[in-house]
């Protein structure tokens, strides 16, 4: 999924690097945004896999397979949170202030991958997110007890006031927003524009 990303980053960072001095920490952070990058490339591909074995397993359940059922809830649901909090983690170390900002990149900001981070966190206004996980077609959802049914096809969305809007909802606003980011800041660096 961000395979696109992951590649121009490590072009934007090969070009970047050699201004930066030998113990500048913009080198450690642009490892960690590649490694983070990779993780969350990892972790969809859990959460894809798992999402389609929650999706068989839920019509069949029973009290003999529950336990099985609520394992693969835990692993689907330590994926997604992991999801989100890695995100963030990629979102601040792009967004450093000067002197650690990284030329040409700008503010970069994915809205429900902070607000279900920082919720997950307990630093979004000091309160923690509801310990529940919800299924929708925009994928697993955190937070939420409640989802909208669609008429006449049955499918199921988080409310329009959820902070998460669904895990596949969210995954591709955040790699379209560093697609464009990254991808814009490779075009200027290239051009032997620093901004």
């Amino acid at each position: 999924m961000l395979e696109k990303v992951h590649e121009t980053w490590k072009s934007y960072a090969t070009l970047i690097a050699p201004s930066w001095g030998a113990d500048d920490p913009r080198h450690n952070l642009a490892t960690e945004v590649r490694d983070r990058l990779e993780q969350m490339d990892v972790l969809m591909t859990d959460v894809q896999r798992l999402s389609e074995q929650w999706n068989k397993d839920i019509g069949g359940l029973s009290p003999e397979t529950y336990p099985a059922f609520h394992e693969l809830q835990i692993h689907l649901r330590l994926s997604v949170e992991s999801f989100y909090i890695v995100g963030w983690r990629v979102l601040r170390c792009l967004n450093q202030p000067s002197p650690l900002s990284f030329p040409n990149i700008g503010d970069v900001r994915v809205p429900s991958v902070e607000k279900v981070a920082e919720a997950l966190l307990g630093i979004a206004d000091g309160r923690s997110i509801t310990q529940s996980m919800v299924h929708t077609e925009a994928g697993p959802v955190l937070g939420e007890t409640a989802i909208v049914i669609e008429g006449g096809t049955g499918r199921t969305y988080p409310s329009s006031d959820s902070a998460d809007m669904g895990l596949f909802v969210t995954a591709e606003q955040f790699r379209m927003a560093l697609e464009k980011a990254v991808g814009d800041a490779l075009g200027e660096v290239s051009r032997g524009r620093l901004a």
